[in-house]
């Protein structure tokens, strides 16, 4: 049970700093009205589907490391899972999504804001395309 104990005790450290870490970016981007471009809101958007990550994940977690019983009900397996491959695959997309910015500022450096503004534009005009 020690050995829990102090496995428990380096889970719950370690998501503490996840998630003030987390959140100590997300503040950073929004006090800073020089960090408001994509960049750093794909990096906003990164940092709140980490923690909301590594919340569907750790806390059961340490429930299991201090816990008697080590079962989990097949629902809370089910809840934990949907929500662990959909904020994965949030975090894939969202990747994605960074890279394929970072790829057209690179080389298409000139048409970039245009770029951006057609991408905005077609959003603005079907908000529930993006949606499908």
């Amino acid at each position: 049970m020690s050995g829990d104990f102090g496995l428990s005790v380096l889970s719950l450290i370690t998501y503490l700093v996840t998630v003030l870490g987390n959140f100590l970016v997300v503040l950073l981007i929004r006090l800073d009205s020089r960090l408001h471009t994509s960049v750093y809101f794909f990096l906003t958007t990164l940092s709140i589907v980490d923690v909301s990550y590594a919340t569907s994940i750790v806390p059961q977690m340490l429930v299991h490391f201090l816990a008697e019983r080590k079962g989990i009900p097949p629902v809370r397996c089910a809840a934990q899972l949907f929500f662990s491959l959909g904020l994965g695959g949030i975090e894939f997309v969202l990747l994605a999504v960074m890279a394929y910015d970072c790829y057209v500022a690179v080389c298409d450096p000139l048409r970039y804001w245009v770029i951006k503004m057609e991408a905005f534009m077609l959003v603005a005009a079907n908000p529930g395309s993006v949606a499908q």
